[in-house]
């Protein structure tokens, strides 16, 4: 495909998913007022635009290299997306900013998620719609091989990779979003307690973080590195850009700290990992199940 072609492709995908983005979203808030602060709809527009046109690059991105097609890149898509806008990102907004902070207004939080639904399934169906990936089979991802393991491999890995999240999360919080946020993070959190749960909580989350990656690893050719990139800005594109946007449920000073800290900390997840589900697998040559080589993990 020339770069013209290509570009042309990005552009239609952009425009097409950000009317689709604007109109899903308006459809998930009908009977109830939408978030967006007064007077401040022609900012919020420009800046939807900006978030969109980064799903649109990285959507297309992930098309243009994956091994999958039909339905089953549909789903790793919508996953992806859904598994880090939505569960991941919105069952801390429930627990936090609902039943510890309670700043989510009541019968806002069904409006949310269904939006972020709308808004994955737009994003999986239309990136390969647009990069003519839409129909046929897909097919076998040798590039994938790395990650055949046995399954005790796997359960130490998710649970490292889970307690690396803990880590990452608590570490950017104290020293990204905290002085970031300076008084306001006191004021706006002010009476808090963790409840003793809070580190089990986020160990499954933990857990998440690293399956939602899967389909991103499984679907992509070429060097594991380079999906690792590609995780390593799904987190905080999916996760943290969002924040750009203004809302009445964070003071500015709050959103724009928390989203230093969800765009730092989403960039060294990914590298975590990549890390970990590459321990022991460097330097190796993957055979497939006809013996024949199939991939080298750098």
């Amino acid at each position: 495909m020339s770069p013209t072609r290509m570009a042309i492709r990005f552009l239609g995908l952009w425009l097409a998913y950000t009317a689709g983005y604007l109109a899903s979203s308006g459809l998930a808030w009908m009977g109830m007022e939408l978030p967006i602060p007064p007077g401040q709809a022609a900012t919020t527009f420009g800046l939807t635009c900006v978030l969109t046109g980064a799903d649109a690059l990285l959507a297309g991105f992930l098309t243009l290299r994956s091994a999958w097609r039909g339905p089953k890149l549909v789903l790793g898509l919508f996953t992806a997306y859904f598994g880090v806008a939505g569960l991941l990102a919105q069952i801390e907004t429930l627990v936090f900013l609902k039943q510890l902070v309670n700043v989510i207004p009541d019968g806002a939080f069904p409006h949310i998620l269904a939006g972020i639904a709308m808004h994955a399934a737009l994003l999986a169906v239309l990136a390969p719609l647009f990069f003519g990936k839409l129909r046929g089979a897909s097919e076998a991802n040798p590039d994938a091989a790395w990650l055949r393991m046995p399954m005790g491999a796997w359960a130490w890995k998710l649970a490292l990779g889970a307690a690396g999240y803990v880590v990452i999360y608590l570490a950017f919080g104290m020293w990204v979003a905290v002085p970031l946020a300076g008084d306001v993070f006191q004021q706006f959190y002010k009476g808090l307690v963790l409840p003793p749960w809070f580190l089990p909580f986020q160990f499954a989350r933990g857990l998440g973080w690293v399956a939602v990656s899967l389909p991103v690893f499984f679907l992509m050719r070429g060097s594991p590195r380079v999906a690792a990139v590609a995780v390593a800005i799904l987190y905080p594109t999916f996760l943290g850009l969002p924040l750009i946007l203004p809302n009445p449920f964070f003071p500015d000073r709050m959103r724009l700290a928390h989203l230093a800290e969800t765009l730092s900390s989403g960039i060294v997840l990914g590298g975590w990992v990549y890390f970990v589900l590459s321990l022991g697998r460097r330097n190796q040559t993957i055979k497939n199940p006809a013996g024949a080589p199939a991939s080298t993990v750098p």
